[in-house]
């Protein structure tokens, strides 16, 4: 790499010391390295900020106490009220490029049957179970992502993977008795792939919109067309009452709503398609762990030794991967 040293920068390089080329050259490489690091940093810590935000998720449907499908309708709902306010005063509406259209759509779909195939999963293999699978998107994403955005993955990979779900397993708190397991597995799956799916259409949408991609906005139709899709389903299919006439119940809705399904996917969707998806798909996994820490310190459910360790050894090997083996973004 070829530096050369204009005016101003010679008398800085006189300034600070530096009285040949090379080193003053040097010294700029390091201050952009540097910036580009933090940029990196910017991305992770937006993303679990959003992990965050939607890791109380579980925590406002408890306290809502309503169905579970009216509670995945309203919590889209709202958030599509919400985010489509947002992008009206970003001025997202004007002139936006409309190419993230089609993979918005089959990633609202996808998210709608990951929350109904989810919660019928609970009925067969309990929720503990059923949260494992959901968060088996993390093969399903890795290996899209290999094939379609020709992504390096690390060989350390498939190796931590067991055992990074053995301990979300071990934080289960109770042994669930096995209605169907067989049943219970294969929508398990069918959960892990919706999930996934949803991920992938947040990373076609950008890359079909290009440059002005409209975040909140293709975010908003997200929202809608999963919240009009579970609500279709719930009222034909199922024959739901969705009309919630406690103002508790709507109050805790209303704050999923804006809480994590707006702003937590506002900080996910707009980190983690600027990350490798093994990496991405690999921080949600902090999720559930984070969901079963509120539910500990909130609502006083069991945390017992080996909840802990499960936790313990499914962060620390996350860590791990992020930090040391995964390949250089």
């Amino acid at each position: 790499m070829r530096c050369h040293l204009f005016r101003g920068s010679q008398h800085r390089a006189v300034l600070f010391g530096y009285t040949d080329n090379q080193s003053f050259c040097g010294i700029n490489q390091e201050i952009r390295e540097t910036g580009m690091q933090a940029t990196s940093s910017k991305k992770y810590v937006g993303l679990l900020s959003g992990v965050l935000c939607i890791s109380f998720s579980a925590i406002f449907v408890k306290l809502a106490a309503v169905d579970s499908t009216v509670s995945a309708f309203y919590r889209c709902f709202y958030s599509s009220i919400f985010l489509f306010g947002i992008a009206l005063v970003r001025g997202e509406l004007r002139g936006a490029s409309w190419r993230w259209l089609v993979p918005a759509l089959w990633g609202g779909l996808a998210l709608a049957a990951d929350l109904i195939i989810w919660h019928k999963t609970i009925l067969y293999i309990g929720a503990g179970p059923a949260t494992i699978m959901a968060n088996s998107q993390v093969i399903f994403v890795t290996i899209f992502g290999f094939f379609f955005f020709k992504e390096r993955i690390s060989p350390w990979f498939p190796l931590l993977i067991p055992f990074i779900f053995l301990g979300l397993f071990l934080t289960i708190p109770t042994i669930q008795v096995l209605v169907s397991p067989g049943i219970g597995f294969f929508l398990g799956i069918l959960v892990g792939i919706a999930y996934s799916g949803y991920l992938l259409g947040l990373r076609f949408a950008k890359m079909k919109a290009g440059k002005g991609y409209p975040e909140i906005l293709s975010l908003a139709v997200f929202m809608a067309v999963t919240g009009a899709f579970v609500g279709t389903y719930g009222a034909v299919v199922e024959q739901v009452d969705f009309i919630v006439s406690s103002w508790r119940s709507q109050l805790f809705l209303v704050l999923m709503a804006l809480l994590s399904q707006s702003m937590g996917w506002i900080l996910i969707k707009t980190n983690i398609t600027r990350l490798p998806s093994h990496r991405g798909s690999l921080l949600l996994l902090i999720q559930p762990m984070l969901t079963m820490l509120w539910g500990f310190l909130l609502l006083g459910e069991p945390l017992g030794p080996v909840q802990i360790l499960g936790m313990v050894l499914a962060l620390g090997l996350i860590a791990l991967y992020q930090l040391r083996l995964a390949p250089e973004d």
